[in-house]
């Protein structure tokens, strides 16, 4: 045969192995691959919730034993003002800090109070206790945040999305940073929040009788006109975030029914 016939007989062969080879399978993180965080794999817009207002909010659901995330449209891009939800990560900030040492009886005091009745003058202490804005830095390091900002020297004014603020619920009690007794005792104080606290997503029906830990917070903005309210619940395997911006003249209560509402549908009675 030819060296011309034999080239052409060559490239023939090669092409029909080729089409009967298998695709090649799908990486799997861990065995080669870059991993994929939980959120990329498994986030999913549930368009199921609705909730009436003029203004903004988001919501996000993270099952912290599968990593599986699901909420608004807008989880990852509406950032709202903290307020007080954050007092639950200045608390664990400064817990954490204390390595092997006790708190003083002046900052249990401040911890307790600034958890139970959401004391500003409390956690404005911790907070310049640990560093001020390095407290906020070492939330979104440790718990891995990507929609959280800063502004410097006012925790209340960080910005967070409702994703991050799963993350951070998460991040308290998954024991990897905080002591076992620790975690407990932080566990409990957000547990027993004063009732005057406690509004929004405990109030849903479908929820009664769960061990909510809970951390809310609200700031009526005049500069803007605004009222900003969020609300954080973790219990067994959940974490629910609800974030609201609207018109000052609904007043708080119209973010607790924000919140309220969202947590009724995705746990209906």
């Amino acid at each position: 045969m030819s060296r011309k016939w034999t080239a052409a007989l060559f490239v023939l062969l090669t092409v029909a192995v080729a089409g009967c080879q298998r695709a090649p399978e799908p990486t799997v993180a861990g065995f080669g691959a870059q991993p994929q965080t939980p959120d990329a794999q498994q986030r999913v817009v549930s368009p199921e919730v609705r909730v009436d207002t003029p203004g903004q909010y988001s919501w996000s659901l993270r099952e912290t034993k599968t990593g599986a995330v699901r909420g608004s449209a807008n989880q990852d891009r509406f950032a709202n003002t903290v307020e007080s939800m954050v007092k639950a990560w200045i608390a664990f900030d400064f817990l954490n800090g204390l390595g092997q040492a006790k708190p003083s009886p002046a900052d249990l005091t401040n911890l307790h109070r600034m958890i139970h009745v959401s004391d500003d003058q409390a956690a404005q202490r911790l907070y310049r206790q640990r560093g001020s804005d390095q407290v906020i830095l070492r939330l979104i390091r440790t718990c891995g945040l990507t929609g959280t900002t800063i502004k410097t020297g006012w925790w209340s004014k960080t910005r967070m999305t409702a994703d991050d603020a799963t993350r951070m619920g998460q991040c308290l009690f998954d024991g990897r940073h905080l002591s076992p007794q620790w975690t407990k005792w932080l566990r409990e104080e957000m547990r027993n929040v004063d009732p005057s606290n406690a509004f929004g997503i405990a109030q849903a029906p479908g929820l009664a009788g769960k061990p909510l830990a809970i951390k809310n917070g609200w700031t009526e903005h005049g500069a803007t006109g605004n009222w900003a309210v969020n609300c954080l619940a973790v219990w067994e395997d959940k974490v629910l975030a609800v974030l609201a911006s609207y018109p000052a003249k609904l007043g708080q209560s119209h973010g607790a029914s924000v919140c309220r509402q969202v947590a009724e549908q995705l746990f209906p009675a």
